[in-house]
């Protein structure tokens, strides 16, 4: 029996360096909150919901710490969503998710869905040096075959809403495509 994805729920991982916002991001959509200081994060495990043309679903939220173990890897494997974060303030993030995130995801969990996300948008303007700008990030979501491209920041709670609403909308396509394949395959 096939689940949807209504009845079960999305598993997403959060992944990307450290500093550039997942937890954050996973706070704001949670429980609401902007945690004030920073606390390096192992792993944790956060849960919201959203809604999606008129339904609700839960998503299971694993935030990853920025580097890469055995307990990645089996996390990676039971993700139905992963969103791949950057900082616009911070060029090496960026260079990070093409050079590494990308790769390493897409050599573990194969085609499962990334929703590429830049984070802390609000400190664009008070940064004096080069941030990364709106097309360079569209133009690195089609490099790595991302299912979406958005920006956000938690601090101003901008586009939180739209990033998950993302997931959602990802995990129900891509369920569809494997539920499609699986008729095909059965029905020879």
């Amino acid at each position: 029996m096939v689940m949807s994805v209504y009845e079960s729920g999305v598993q997403c991982t959060l992944v990307g360096d450290g500093m550039v916002g997942k937890t954050c991001l996973a706070r704001s959509f949670a429980d609401r909150t902007f945690p004030v200081k920073y606390v390096a994060t192992v792993m944790d495990k956060y849960s919201g919901t959203t809604y999606v043309d008129g339904n609700k679903y839960g998503i299971t939220l694993t935030d990853m710490a920025g580097e890469h173990d055995d307990l990645a890897t089996s996390t990676y494997k039971e993700t139905d969503v992963f969103v791949v974060c950057y900082s616009v303030v911070d060029r090496d993030s960026l260079d990070s998710v093409r050079d590494f995130w990308a790769p390493e995801i897409r050599n573990i969990a194969k085609k499962r869905p990334v929703i590429l996300v830049a984070t802390q948008t609000d400190l664009r303007k008070d940064t004096k040096s080069q941030h990364v700008s709106k097309k360079e990030g569209e133009s690195l979501a089609k490099h790595i075959k991302a299912d979406g491209f958005l920006e956000s920041s938690a601090f101003a709670k901008e586009g939180i809403s739209a990033v998950f609403k993302t997931v959602v909308q990802s995990s129900l396509r891509f369920n569809k495509k494997k539920c499609n394949i699986m008729k095909r395959v059965f029905n020879r």
